[in-house]
């Protein structure tokens, strides 16, 4: 049999001493024999002279019998005691073995070293000599001395028996149990505590066991997590991140990036005319065209940059540390480079064309929000331009608007932050030939007016925004028309008057700036009521339209034009008061001149 994990307590047993050639107990019977023997021969001697009167013969009987008496009873007295004295003398020296053996059980349990209990025991009966067993299939059977009250799955009483903590009190009652123990109370002090460290080794199995189950049911159930919350991020067809993994990770990386002082990129990637490609070759086709980009992507990117499924076939990279003319540059690469690769594919190379719109932090947005808003408008400028299919959101060269254009880019805008609309505003100006120097000097004009008026805060940050975005319908003015030397025609004259409205519809759903809408759509109306779109007149234009208004042309009298150069500032400022009363509210026009003056004098002054 094997051995278990604790150390055994082997029985005592009394210890005797050597005389002789044989063995046997000391005894002090025979010394109080002979002590009471002499002390009977002396009564006896005394009796003697008491009794001469009965005659000679009466008194040695009576010397005789006293003496054997009191020898007798010395003996018995003696054996007596020794007895007594012969048990305690056991059961100390027991109690020594049994307290040494528990301490090196405690001790060896405390230092860790190895113990074992051992199940083979000299005094163990066999039981299944005992009790006649002849089941051999019993693992005890045929065993020598062996505790059978310790071993699971035993023959008894023709049943199975089943663990030792399970069968112990009935084991207790068994004819075996009891010859092996017997009535020594040091022994059943000693296979008791056999007994508990056996029942503490079975529980300690059982405990292990559950633990090792339960680790078993953790990992799998980890691994389910694991499994879980990959589906939950993971695009099934592609491989790829989802959407909604894709909208944590860009703020995280925003953070990071904001943190550091960083720059970000975002790449929007979709096919023009997917949608012909599901009707065309089915939807198991677009399908594996969808995988494709998705791998090609994956070799493109590689472990630099993060890639994940937007939407339909709709995908975006994010480009940590990159900016935006270094992504654009990339963008280029991944269109040039799977317009190669789809040249072999079973669908034709025209219906697979791919387009990519970038924007970057911080230049194109301030927030998560915002900077996906502006990679789709790029991807939507990048689906009107002409040439490689790439648009940089802060750059709309080469964009050209259709019918029903501006409501497409306002759906895309929907959400967009001020920066992101204020990059816009620049790229327009960028069109239109106005310089960012101008829309900056006019920024501190607008907080300077904004002092000289008493505007609190809020009022005061949504005249410096409107100054600087009011243009932003220009978007929907063809660059031609914008950049046009000759007369303009009534068509384009139309155009041009337009983009207050368009700037309106753009900015209709944009977050934060509601506010700016109305001195957006009205900054062209007239003091007189001349203007447009509704011919507004005099305090019924809101004040930040008035305002804007002045700015708005100041700027592009100092901006040069297709058909004359830029005015002085001198002369700027005559045009203004010119129109002071007429097209400009007169109290504002000369608290700009004052203000511009003002700044103009600064400027010197720093400069000297």
């Amino acid at each position: 049999m094997g051995s278990s994990n604790f150390i055994t307590v082997p029985m005592p047993r009394c210890r005797t001493s050597k005389r002789g050639g044989g063995y046997m107990y000391q005894t002090r019977a025979f010394s109080y024999a002979a002590g009471a023997g002499t002390i009977g021969v002396a009564l006896a001697t005394l009796v003697f002279f008491l009794t001469l009167s009965i005659g000679a013969a009466g008194g040695l009987v009576v010397l005789a019998a006293t003496a054997v008496a009191t020898a007798a009873l010395g003996y018995f007295l003696g054996a007596r005691f020794d007895r007594i004295e012969r048990k305690r003398s056991e059961l100390s020296r027991s109690m020594e073995d049994a307290e040494r053996h528990l301490g090196q059980v405690a001790k060896a349990a405390v230092s860790g070293e190895g113990w074992e209990i051992g199940l083979r025991d000299e005094r163990i009966p066999t039981c299944w000599e005992i009790l006649d067993c002849t089941s051999p299939e019993c693992p005890v059977y045929g065993k020598r001395n062996i505790r059978c009250w310790f071993i699971a799955g035993t023959y008894c009483s023709g049943e199975v028996q089943g663990t030792f903590a399970q069968k112990l009190n009935n084991c207790s009652e068994c004819r075996v149990y009891q010859l092996a123990v017997g009535d020594n109370p040091v022994d059943q002090i000693h296979e008791s505590f056999n007994n508990l460290l056996w029942v503490i080794n079975e529980k300690a199995k059982l405990l292990s066991s559950t633990n090792l189950e339960l680790k078993d049911k953790y990992d799998e159930l980890e691994a389910l997590h694991v499994e879980a919350r990959r589906m939950a991020e993971t695009d099934s067809l592609t491989g790829l991140y989802n959407y909604a993994h894709f909208n944590e990770h860009l703020k995280r990386e925003l953070v990071e990036t904001k943190r550091y002082g960083k720059v970000l990129s975002l790449l929007m990637l979709d096919f023009d005319n997917f949608k012909q490609v599901n009707e065309k070759y089915g939807y198991r086709q677009g399908d594996m065209v969808l995988k494709s980009l998705a791998d090609h992507l994956k070799v493109a990117a590689g472990s630099e940059y993060y890639i994940a499924r937007y939407g339909n076939e709709e995908f975006m990279v994010v480009m940590a540390g990159v900016g935006g003319e270094e992504a654009t540059e990339f963008a280029r690469g991944v269109v040039k480079s799977f317009r190669e690769a789809a040249a072999g594919a079973d669908v034709a190379g025209e219906e697979l064309n791919l387009s990519i719109g970038v924007a970057d932090y911080p230049d194109c947005a301030g927030d998560a929000q915002s900077l996906v808003s502006a990679a789709d408008a790029a991807l939507f400028f990048a689906k009107n331009k002409v040439g490689d299919g790439v648009a940089y959101f802060c750059d709309l060269s080469g964009m050209e608007l259709e019918a029903g254009d501006i409501q497409r880019l306002q759906n895309r805008l929907h959400g967009a932050g001020i920066a992101t609309l204020t990059a816009l505003a620049r790229a327009v100006d960028a069109t239109d030939l106005y310089g960012v120097d101008g829309r900056e000097r006019l920024g501190r004009l607008a907080q300077g007016m904004a002092r000289d008026l008493g505007m609190d805060d809020e009022e005061a940050e949504l005249l410096v925004l409107a100054s600087s975005i009011h243009d932003i319908g220009k978007i929907g003015v063809p660059a031609e028309v914008l950049t046009k030397t000759d007369k303009l025609t009534e068509i384009e004259v139309e155009m041009i008057r337009r983009h207050p409205e368009i700037g309106q519809e753009i900015l209709r759903e944009a977050r934060q700036i509601q506010e700016l809408v109305l001195a957006i759509l009205y900054h062209h109306e007239r003091w007189d009521g001349q203007g447009y779109p509704e011919g507004l007149e005099g305090n019924r234009i809101p004040r930040l339209a008035r305002i804007v208004g002045i700015f708005d042309a100041y700027r592009a009298m100092r901006s040069d034009r297709p058909y004359r150069k830029a005015l002085s500032r001198e002369r700027a400022v005559a045009e203004l008061r010119k129109g002071a009363g007429s097209q400009f509210d007169p109290e504002m026009v000369e608290l700009f001149v004052a203000r511009l003056q003002g700044d103009s004098a600064e400027n010197l002054k720093e400069a000297s």
